[in-house]
């Protein structure tokens, strides 16, 4: 964990930080909490931490609040932090499908990663997403697509709106 609190520390906007190991349905994951100043670029945040860290260090459950307080240690289940670090849509509010393979992802999406995408071009590994869940992504959508959709195919395009394209792209080859 020291690593990675050491290069959320030296980020650019972020004053402190802090991460923890979380267990959530029998999966462990890394949970990162900073403070920044007024504006966080999120997306400049993860880039940061993918550059530095390997991919198993990225934490996928991310927050921003007021003021870093000690991790939990084995006697306390308290989280340090309890704000979410994601962007809003556009909107300022929920991503909305704009059809029901783009639905049927979204759903995969939530249920992989805990929280729903978004946006339709929120990318899946800035959302928390890392390449085991991409696996059982890429077999949760057979049922979406009809056939097996290629993990590389999904790799390609890691947003609902790609996702749900590269779906549309292997039924029409299934039927071709």
């Amino acid at each position: 964990m020291e690593e990675v609190e050491s290069t959320l520390r030296k980020a650019p906007g972020v004053t402190d930080a802090g991460a923890y190991a979380d267990r959530e349905e029998g999966e462990t994951r890394i949970v990162a909490c900073v403070t920044a100043g007024e504006e966080l670029d999120v997306p400049a945040l993860r880039a940061h931490l993918r550059d530095r860290l390997p991919t198993t260090c990225c934490p996928p459950a991310s927050s921003r609040c007021p003021a870093c307080r000690s991790a939990p240690t084995a006697s306390s289940t308290a989280r340090p932090c309890a704000t979410s670090w994601r962007a809003p849509g556009p909107d300022g509010g929920d991503f909305a499908p704009a059809d029901a393979t783009e639905a049927a992802v979204a759903a995969l999406w939530r249920e992989l990663l805990g929280a729903p995408p978004a946006t339709a071009d929120e990318n899946f590994f800035d959302a928390g997403g890392h390449s085991l869940l991409a696996v059982r992504l890429a077999g949760r959508l057979e049922a979406t697509a009809g056939r097996r959709v290629p993990l590389r195919r999904i790799l390609g395009a890691p947003t609902v709106r790609g996702i749900a394209a590269v779906c549309h792209e292997v039924r029409k080859e299934a039927r071709g």
